[in-house]
């Protein structure tokens, strides 16, 4: 009987624990072309408040920059916050423009936001970074 009881034990704890899941992020992914079709437009709550936001494009599939807006009276409300590109990792994008010491996290209480999406993919990925 003593044997049995750490394995009990140990079935009903992994059982329990199987059930938590992760804490949001704010991500949205967006089923669209092979390179994002600007602008994406959208809306978050990473700030604590519904916000719709843009992203555009000078040229090319590279993001330019975000831009937010009340979603009630389409007024701007934060940006032009500009993206640069953070790295390229096995074909995959990552797009990313914020920080601590931007107006984006004083103004928002958004950290950051970032983009990515792979060059023959059919998908790219907004992820929004609350404030903390």
């Amino acid at each position: 009987m003593k044997r049995l009881f750490p394995i009990a034990l140990l079935l009903c704890l992994s059982f329990s624990l199987s059930s938590f899941a992760p804490a949001s992020k704010h991500s949205v992914t967006i089923k669209k072309g092979a390179y994002p079709s600007f602008p994406i437009t959208g809306q978050t709550t990473a700030g604590g408040s519904l916000l719709d936001y843009s992203i555009t494009s000078s040229s090319g599939p590279a993001p330019y920059y975000i831009t937010f807006y009340a979603p009630n009276t389409g007024e701007q409300v934060g940006g032009p916050y500009p993206f640069e590109l953070n790295s390229v990792i096995n074909g995959e994008y990552y797009y990313g423009c914020g920080g601590m010491g931007t107006g984006m996290y004083a103004e928002l209480n958004i950290t950051a936001v970032e983009l990515r999406f792979r060059a023959d993919a059919t998908t790219y990925t907004v992820n929004f970074i609350p404030g903390v």
